[in-house]
């Protein structure tokens, strides 16, 4: 995968299907085609950049679902608590069927197959859904 793919230079306008809050500041998005289409295929570490507002604030987010599951994509964004417009408008604004814009899909992160991953604090799950797209892996885990 390039480090960054456009969808024929257009943004893809996507549906937020499911919003909910997991803990007190982090929202978990769940993002499908509008038509039921799948999604482009990605690879562990990879993450989209949002189109958030009329002010043209992109910001990036770890896609944290399954890459098997081509019907969605799932975010979970934590509200910055010096955020300088993304989280604050994901937090504020965006519920079930709002429409999002996805400008890029990109992997600045690419996963290499390892024996042991070691996940720990906030990128936890968007870790173990990480080491399930290896086919040789190990979680240790504290928790």
């Amino acid at each position: 995968m390039p480090t960054h793919t456009t969808f024929n230079d257009e943004p893809m306008s996507l549906v937020v299907s499911d919003y909910r809050t997991e803990g007190r500041d982090v929202a978990v998005l769940e993002l499908r085609h509008p038509h039921g289409e799948n999604l482009p295929e990605w690879k562990p570490g990879a993450h989209i950049a949002l189109r958030l507002g009329s002010d043209d604030i992109v910001r990036e987010y770890s896609l944290c679902s399954s890459p098997a599951n081509r019907s969605v994509w799932r975010i979970a964004v934590r509200r910055a608590e010096l955020s300088r417009g993304g989280s604050d408008y994901v937090h504020a604004r965006l519920r079930s069927d709002a429409v999002v814009e996805v400008v890029r899909i990109g992997n600045l992160f690419p996963f290499e197959p390892a024996r042991a991953c070691l996940p720990n604090g906030w990128g936890e799950s968007v870790m173990l859904e990480t080491c399930r797209g290896s086919s040789c892996f190990r979680i240790l885990s504290g928790i």
